[in-house]
């Protein structure tokens, strides 16, 4: 299936440009957010099963096979949690972190404020995986997690 690239915006930021393109693929337009990554002269895209770099996290393209399966809100503070409520079947997870970053690790070991992936707040970012093995918690202050799950 074809896709046309029907509007670009962005900006520069020091040496970082960073944009937003809206691909339109069979009458539906899907919004991906793009990083241009000067160290490497290349933007990482989703588009064709690319991973993308967006900020310092990865988000995998979106997968028309996926059924919504349920919704959960977290409220990420100073010890580490993960997901309570889990729906049957579900594989992946839209993550949203509200307020204020968090970090994440799923090998096993709690995250701490300082050791773990972090993701600052007003971010999203999608995990695939052992869902019951990914635990969050605060940086600074206390923050929410909207997640989406998927299966």
């Amino acid at each position: 299936m074809a896709s046309d690239i029907v509007n670009t915006s962005g900006t520069t930021t020091g040496n970082q440009r960073q944009g937003r393109v809206t691909v339109a693929s069979g009458g539906r337009g899907t919004n991906f957010a793009l990083t241009y990554d000067p160290a490497i002269e290349t933007i990482l895209s989703p588009i064709a099963d690319i991973t993308t770099k967006y900020d310092h996290k990865f988000l995998d393209t979106w997968d028309d096979n996926v059924t919504p399966l349920g919704f959960e809100q977290l409220a990420v503070s100073t010890t580490s949690v993960g997901f309570v409520s889990i729906p049957i079947g579900a594989t992946k997870a839209l993550i949203d972190v509200r307020s204020n970053a968090i970090r994440w690790r799923d090998d096993g070991v709690d995250p701490t404020a300082t050791i773990g992936v972090q993701v600052d707040a007003d971010k999203q970012f999608w995990y695939e995986g052992n869902l019951s093995e990914i635990e969050f918690i605060r940086v600074s202050s206390d923050a929410a997690l909207n997640i989406s799950y998927y299966g």
